[in-house]
């Protein structure tokens, strides 16, 4: 009688350790799912993309406030990395377009572009306050130290 009963126990202790397991892939694929949302999508060659304007891009064609913002979908040429590509644009913008890609520039990712926007050297939006000064002082130092360190 005690040998059934363990073999009792064995068995629902790997019911429910496949049980759980289960519960554990499931989460991990719910949590999974809903970290990648807003993951920056790839794409190939050949690929279609919508794209979606602003008036400094297209400053020639995105001239009403009211004008749709999108165009049509637009054959991939090149992929250059994650987020820079060769699109196939028609001719009505012109066989010079230039959508402000620098080839010269480094980095060769374009996601991060604003970082400028938060350093407090480059900061010349509003008026000048006292936190405005206090940052542009520690930056400063930074800058100096930074310097300093590197020519010895």
């Amino acid at each position: 009688m005690k040998l059934s009963a363990v073999k009792r126990k064995a068995e629902f202790v790997k019911e429910l350790h496949a049980k759980v397991r289960a519960n554990i892939e499931k989460s991990n694929e719910q949590y999974a799912r809903q970290a990648n949302k807003g993951h920056v999508m790839t794409f190939e060659p050949e690929n279609c993309v919508w794209v979606h304007r602003r008036k400094e891009r297209f400053p020639t064609n995105k001239k009403y406030k009211l004008q749709p913002r999108g165009d049509e979908t637009f054959q991939v040429l090149e992929r250059i990395n994650d987020n820079a590509y060769k699109l196939d644009f028609p001719t009505a913008y012109g066989e010079k377009f230039d959508s402000r890609t620098n080839p010269f520039e480094e980095g060769g990712n374009d996601r991060n572009s604003t970082n400028k926007d938060k350093d407090p050297l480059h900061d010349t939006r509003g008026p000048m306050t006292r936190s405005k000064t206090k940052m542009r002082k520690q930056s400063l130092q930074c800058l100096s130290l930074g310097i300093k360190e590197s020519l010895k």
